[in-house]
């Protein structure tokens, strides 16, 4: 299942979502809920990405009935997974009329229940007023507590809001400044297609002390 989740996983250096899917199809038809819900995920192309329609792949996965049954059990079960995959899809209007207020109260439901992916969405719908008003406290608040889980995801763009919060004020150097130093060495080995490694690790600090928030807090605060 590590595997599978490393071979369906966008930008991830081992991906091969055809073998991914495969593995996965095996570990669900032998009774893996984990393994039916991220087939069941990844059974539509460009699911996660805004500037390109989603379609379903051309593989012998799960029909749009089995998918919304599976859906409709797990919510039932009260799986995190089960909310997210539906918020998705009612995010894109895929299966389901496209709807962003019910997109978003899923995402709530399956954040409560843990999931962090959900966090990270749910910020990001706080911050782009999807299906909810913009509210930058609840955005950081959802981030704080994926990161607070361990989501690398939700440090990086906890540390990265922070260049640009001119107004609210509401993240702190810790995790503006401290942050984005302490994420140097992860992003450092990121890189991917088109992103030699190190660059996202320049990209990341580029322009944090030329302005905004690191420079007004001043010498002594960013050296404490």
């Amino acid at each position: 299942m590590a595997l599978a989740r490393l071979r369906v996983a966008p930008g991830s250096p081992l991906a091969d979502m055809a073998e991914g899917r495969r593995w996965l199809r095996a570990l669900a038809e032998a009774g893996d809920p984990d393994a039916a819900f991220l087939l069941a995920a990844t059974q539509f192309a460009n699911l996660d990405t805004q500037s390109s329609q989603p379609y379903r792949r051309d593989d012998d996965g799960p029909s749009d009935d089995a998918i919304r049954k599976l859906i409709d059990d797990g919510i039932a079960a009260k799986r995190a997974d089960a909310f997210l995959l539906r918020a998705k899809l009612l995010r894109r209007g895929v299966l389901y009329p496209q709807d962003d207020r019910a997109a978003t109260l899923e995402l709530i439901n399956a954040a409560n229940l843990g999931s962090l992916e959900a966090m990270l969405l749910l910020g990001e719908a706080y911050d782009d007023g999807l299906g909810t008003p913009e509210d930058p406290r609840e955005r950081l608040r959802a981030w704080r507590e994926a990161a607070k889980h361990g989501s690398f995801e939700a440090r990086r763009r906890i540390a990265t809001a922070f260049s640009f919060e001119t107004f609210d004020k509401l993240i702190t150097l810790r995790e503006g400044v401290s942050e984005r130093i302490a994420l140097l060495n992860f992003d450092a080995g990121r890189g991917g297609p088109g992103m030699p490694a190190g660059i996202a690790a320049t990209m990341g600090v580029a322009g944090l002390f030329s302005g905004g928030r690191a420079a007004d807090a001043g010498v002594p605060a960013l050296a404490g």
